[in-house]
């Protein structure tokens, strides 16, 4: 009988313990382009290399501030992965991975995140608006993103856009976060695009 006892107390004790127990947390991280991207580099003329630009401020939206991955279930339902976390603040990674996907793009090592020092004068500063960033329930991640370029320290404004890219995507996390930086290197691209062309245009007019 006190074996018995002894046996149901161990197997109580295992349950209450398997019930206790948190699941492991995965951590995952959006990563820049490749340094051999050269798809836009290789069009920056040699007289506006090492241009200086400025990121921000940027403004995120508030149900992405939080350290879980989110997901759309349906147009209304989100889906919020507790044990899926981005290791930093998913604000912050798209800042610092924009910034040194516009390093290589432009070729430049002047390409400051907001805020930057009083002393430090950006040629060029992009204003952004991240509407979205997310899985958006149909096996894609959505970008949308509104964003002005302005040009010196009077911020005169060159362009004014509102952009959307879609990346396909599997049903998994780490496809997911994979959509994610495929997504934000479309931006940098185009990003990129409009700043050359705008730096191309002033040197013409000077």
């Amino acid at each position: 009988m006190r074996n018995l006892f002894m046996v149901i107390v161990v197997m109580a004790s295992l349950f209450l313990s398997a019930c206790g127990s948190t699941p492991p947390s995965h951590f995952y991280i959006m990563t820049p382009i490749a340094v051999d991207d050269s798809s836009t580099a290789d069009k920056t003329p040699v007289n506006i290399k090492n241009i200086g630009i400025g990121l921000g401020p940027l403004r995120f939206p508030d149900y992405l501030s939080r350290d879980s991955i989110v997901r759309y279930k349906s147009e209304s339902r989100l889906l919020i992965a507790e044990t899926r976390r981005w290791a930093e603040p998913l604000e912050y990674n798209f800042s610092r991975v924009l910034a040194e996907n516009l390093s290589r793009l432009l070729q430049s090592d002047r390409v400051l995140r907001y805020p930057w020092p009083a002393w430090r004068k950006p040629e060029y500063q992009l204003v952004m608006d991240v509407m979205r960033f997310d899985a958006n329930g149909k096996n894609e991640v959505e970008l949308i993103v509104q964003w002005a370029l302005l040009q010196g320290e009077n911020k005169k404004p060159l362009l004014e856009k509102r952009s959307r890219f879609v990346q396909s995507a599997a049903d998994d996390f780490d496809s997911i976060v994979k959509a994610h930086s495929r997504a934000l290197a479309a931006f940098s691209k185009e990003l990129a695009i409009a700043i050359r062309a705008s730096d191309s245009n002033n040197i013409q007019d000077n």
